[in-house]
């Protein structure tokens, strides 16, 4: 099952990041949510202009009615064609 939504935030968690709250409603935001094999797996993808992409993916599970816990183990920026090599689990 495959799921892709847009995102829209009113209110930013207190303990979001300064790239989160600067971004949030500036940019074209996206999240693709899959399962497979019992295993939710989440893509968010930022979409900072034509050809230039940052994509964190992980994943993720309900955290009470309304909101979902993320763990991302992979970050990594796009120009075009090009990809950036992630050599390090994110937070």
């Amino acid at each position: 099952m495959l799921h892709h939504c847009s995102l829209e935030c009113l209110i930013q968690a207190g303990n979001a990041n300064y790239l989160q709250k600067a971004l949030s409603n500036q940019t074209s935001n996206f999240q693709v949510i899959e399962e497979a094999e019992g295993q939710v797996r989440v893509e968010n993808i930022v979409q900072l202009g034509p050809l230039l992409a940052i994509k964190a993916g992980g994943t993720c599970a309900p955290e009470g009615a309304s909101r979902t816990m993320v763990t991302l183990d992979d970050i990594r920026a796009e120009l075009g064609p090009l990809r950036s090599a992630n050599n390090q689990k994110a937070c």
